[in-house]
């Protein structure tokens, strides 16, 4: 790639550390923008709403009196719900 005897070593130089300087400017875009991310989850019944972040953690959560009626089972197909919708946010925000 490089010719050490080139007069064009410095362009070239140059050229390759900005592109690594693009690359990284770019990747902190990404992160802050999944950073961002939150993701709220009802349950059908909406007895249960839950907001997690980009990282899973629970930012909110929220019951109604209907609560008292939903099943182990219920709940645990809500959170199953919710982790999709995170991976799937994710996975669209970095175009994949």
């Amino acid at each position: 790639m490089f010719d050490a005897n080139s007069d064009e070593m410095p362009r070239r130089l140059s050229q390759w550390a900005q592109g690594f300087a693009d690359k990284a400017e770019q990747f902190h875009a990404m992160r802050s923008q999944v950073e961002q991310i939150q993701v709220s989850e009802s349950s059908g019944d909406g007895a249960v709403r839950v907001t997690v972040d980009s990282r899973g953690a629970l930012t909110e959560l929220a019951f109604t009196d209907r609560i008292r009626e939903v099943s182990g089972a219920e709940l645990d197909d809500g959170e199953t719900r919710l982790n999709l919708s995170v991976a799937l946010r994710v996975q669209s925000l970095l175009g994949l």
